[in-house]
């Protein structure tokens, strides 16, 4: 059995407030491509198809163009797409019937029967090959909400009620799989050990995290959605994330995007495939190493002009280290990138360290009620630029404690 593992596409996402959809278009052209150059049995989709739960009737357009033509393209291709926790589970499934025409599979919402009973037998996909013989399984587990549980939350916290999910499906599996054929899990969580870049948060401090051995032993391969890096979780070659199609933050600038061709067999063989940059990033400055002012301006000058570049404008952060207040600095820059060829994202400030920090010791409160405005003002300033606040302020602000003091 093979086929493509991939997730957390975001159609609909906006780049610091920049429109994706020709990203998006690209990408689905060359996973067109991709699918009929390697032939797979089947794609999967593990969750966070659209980055909002009520999408723009354009980023719906390009999903189900994309896989009208995708299985127009391959007659014998199977998709099998689950929500995330970015979907509305319900409106992702609504075509859901009319998809099945065209070979796509769609589970947004985790069935129950009038007891209230998971329907296990509905997340079960079979996957067969060109002549319709089943050649494996695939468990379509959605983004599970607390709701979808095995029992009630008082039985149950977030990772004993997924393991129970999970532990339960793989006996239903297990009763149906009479020729041990491979089963494929797919999910839409945090698995413990996984890493994470900064365009995603740990929901709920960390608590909403499984164990990665609840897959490892139990699936021939288990394709995750929800975390945006690539990467297998801890040792398991098998627990893979296939991470988001585009980068979702600077942090991911020199990151390559990808997705999974899996084939089961005597020796499961995982290839790599990276996803071509649409759209680049770049950088004046980094994190650990932001450009004084002058050095930034110099830099934005380099950059090539609208009309004197036919290269695609990349996507551009600053990275500014200040020594003192400038207020007219982001009016210079702005000024400055008129005329660039690039997407400007966001510029960010960076301060230099005070080598004479507080001990962090506690202070009484009549001592705190001795403090003067003026004081405050002084400490606040020295803590920011590590200098001394300039006369002119501390004139003017005294001017101003005054007056305020004379209306009170």
């Amino acid at each position: 059995m093979k086929f493509i593992h991939t997730a957390d596409w975001h159609i609909g996402q906006k780049f610091y407030d920049h429109d994706r959809t020709q990203e998006h278009i690209k990408f689905f052209e060359w996973l067109k491509t991709t699918v009929k150059d390697n032939s797979p049995d089947a794609l999967l989709i593990s969750g966070d198809i659209f980055d909002v739960a009520n999408p723009s009737s354009e980023s719906q357009s390009l999903l189900y163009n994309f896989l009208a033509q995708v299985t127009y393209e391959n007659p014998f291709l199977q998709i099998i797409i689950t929500a995330g926790n970015h979907d509305s589970a319900s409106r992702l499934e609504a075509p859901s019937d009319v998809m099945r025409l065209i070979r796509v599979h769609i589970v947004g919402n985790v069935k129950k029967d009038c007891n209230g009973q998971v329907d296990y037998d509905s997340l079960i996909v079979k996957i067969r090959d060109n002549s319709s013989k089943v050649i494996g399984y695939v468990l379509a587990v959605p983004f599970l909400r607390p709701s979808d549980y095995i029992g009630t939350l008082n039985n149950y916290s977030y990772e004993e009620g997924i393991t129970s999910f999970y532990s339960n499906l793989e006996k239903k599996i297990n009763e149906i799989n009479k020729d041990s054929l491979p089963v494929i899990a797919m999910g839409h969580l945090h698995a413990g050990g996984a890493e994470i870049s900064d365009s995603e948060r740990v929901i709920r401090g960390g608590l909403e995290v499984v164990d990665k051995s609840i897959f490892a032993n139990s699936f021939s391969y288990t394709a995750l959605g929800h975390i945006h890096k690539a990467q297998k979780v801890g040792n398991c070659d098998n627990v893979r994330y296939s991470g988001s199609i585009l980068p979702l933050s600077f942090s991911e600038i020199n990151y390559s995007h990808k997705i999974l061709l899996v084939h089961t067999g005597e020796k499961l063989d995982i290839k790599d495939i990276s996803i071509p940059r649409f759209i680049d990033l770049i950088r004046i400055g980094t994190n650990d190493n932001p450009m004084p002012k002058e050095e930034v301006l110099s830099q934005i000058d380099k950059l090539p002009n609208k009309d004197d570049s036919l290269m695609q404008p990349p996507y551009l952060e600053i990275n500014i280290l200040f020594n003192s207040p400038d207020p007219i600095f982001q009016n210079d820059m702005i000024e400055a990138l008129k005329n660039k060829n690039v997407l400007f994202c966001r510029a960010k400030s960076y301060y230099p360290d005070s080598e004479n920090q507080d001990s962090g010791q506690i202070v009484h409160l009549d001592k705190v009620l001795e403090i003067t405005p003026e004081q405050m003002l002084e400490k606040a300033y020295f803590s920011k630029w590590n200098t001394e606040l300039p006369t002119d302020l501390k004139d003017l602000f005294s001017h101003v404690v005054e007056d305020v003091t004379l209306l009170d």
